[in-house]
């Protein structure tokens, strides 16, 4: 192949090559670049997800604490409950499970919870019922709702007081059928 070197045009082709492959290896080095700044900003996302991650954790840990300290404050105050290990009902809290037929509700609900709790010890399961007691939504029945209201303000004590009085015959009639009955 001859070329031309007194021909414009070949300059101009040599030219127009020249600039495409420059053109061809800036777009390349652009986009290597802007990869490494996409890479630069997922690593400073995922710090920054992590350092979130830490201060949650460090957040629920304090609320927890916090929760433990009211809880503490709450029993050495309530009317349904001793405070003596493990936590039992008061006088009060056992007439309350009566008229209510606590017993009985507690039966049903730890032979569907009992299966799922049977590798927790005792104080963990005792968490779990205060727990899923408060989450508890009894006003879904009206009539044990009113009834609720009703013993509580007969016997002045709160919804509170008596969801405890659920909790602790929950978390016994758990320990029964898990066999970690406290004796």
């Amino acid at each position: 192949m001859n070329i031309d070197w007194g021909n414009p045009t070949t300059y101009i082709a040599i030219l127009a090559v020249g600039g495409a492959i420059y053109g061809i290896g800036r777009f390349i080095f652009e986009i290597g670049y802007w990869y490494r700044g996409v890479n630069e900003f997922q690593s400073g996302a995922n710090d920054a997800i992590s350092n979130t991650n830490d201060a949650i954790s460090n957040i629920e840990t304090g609320i927890g604490d916090i929760k433990n300290l009211i809880l503490n404050a709450f029993f050495r105050s309530s009317k349904t409950l001793e405070a003596k290990s493990p936590l039992s009902l008061s006088e009060k809290g056992r007439q309350i499970s009566v008229q209510l037929d606590v017993p009985t509700w507690a039966e049903d609900t730890a032979r569907n919870l009992a299966p799922e709790l049977s590798s927790l010890v005792p104080y963990e399961i005792q968490e779990f019922c205060f727990k899923y007691v408060g989450d508890f939504r009894f006003e879904r029945s009206a009539e044990l709702y009113q009834k609720i209201q009703s013993v509580a303000y007969d016997s002045a004590t709160t919804i509170q007081e008596i969801k405890d009085v659920y909790a602790v015959v929950l978390r016994d009639e758990i320990l029964k059928i898990t066999g970690e009955e406290e004796s």
